[in-house]
């Protein structure tokens, strides 16, 4: 369950030197940032993130430290604090100019879709792409694109993908991960908010 995932995230924070073992101390704490975004406590995600970095950086791996800007802008703009989101990910932005990062790239700008800023590319990209990214991934991007659009096959299809990542779970977990993700508790919010019924075509 969730409290043992976070306890070996922790084991593993202590155990790993930043310097002998930046990825593995990184991604534990990237770990434990998420932790904290879906008990949306704002500030420790943050803390975790900004941790999380560190490592990354002095190591000179991009894409986790790209990685870790993108989740703290998405922490962000959770907490409603959308200039201080906006920042950070301009800053993912201009790192991605130098990386061909096809993830990164695509949560960067359906995030920017949340701070008014619309990409006219982002749905055909999205469609085009759809077989390089993690059905998570998608899943969120689709979120994203239903708040900036209003266009409920948005939410459709991420209510879908949801399921689908439910139903491939091991059964012990299929309840706990509906109640334990923020996003997902979101998405499930949101659309039996609208009756549970499929987009108009």
């Amino acid at each position: 369950d969730s409290t043992r995932a976070v306890e070996l995230l922790v084991s593993v924070r202590e155990g790993s030197s930043e310097n002998r073992y930046p990825v593995v101390r990184g991604t534990a704490l990237v770990g434990l940032g998420i932790d904290a975004e879906n008990r949306t406590e704002l500030q420790e995600a943050l803390d975790w993130y900004g941790q999380a970095a560190r490592p990354f950086e002095r190591a000179g791996i991009g894409v986790p430290v790209i990685q870790t800007l993108i989740l703290r802008s998405r922490a962000l703009i959770g907490g409603c604090r959308l200039e201080e989101a906006r920042t950070v990910l301009e800053e993912a932005a201009r790192r991605l100019d130098s990386e061909h990062f096809i993830r990164g790239e695509m949560h960067a700008a359906a995030l920017f879709t949340r701070l008014g800023e619309m990409s006219d590319e982002l749905e055909s990209n999205l469609d085009r792409h759809d077989s390089r990214l993690p059905p998570s991934l998608t899943m969120e991007i689709r979120h994203h694109l239903w708040h900036a659009t209003g266009k409920l096959q948005h939410l459709a299809d991420a209510h879908r993908l949801l399921l689908e990542l439910q139903r491939n779970a091991p059964e012990e977990y299929r309840e706990s991960m509906l109640e334990n993700v923020r996003l997902h508790r979101e998405i499930m919010e949101a659309w039996a908010e609208r009756g549970g019924k499929e987009a108009d075509a």
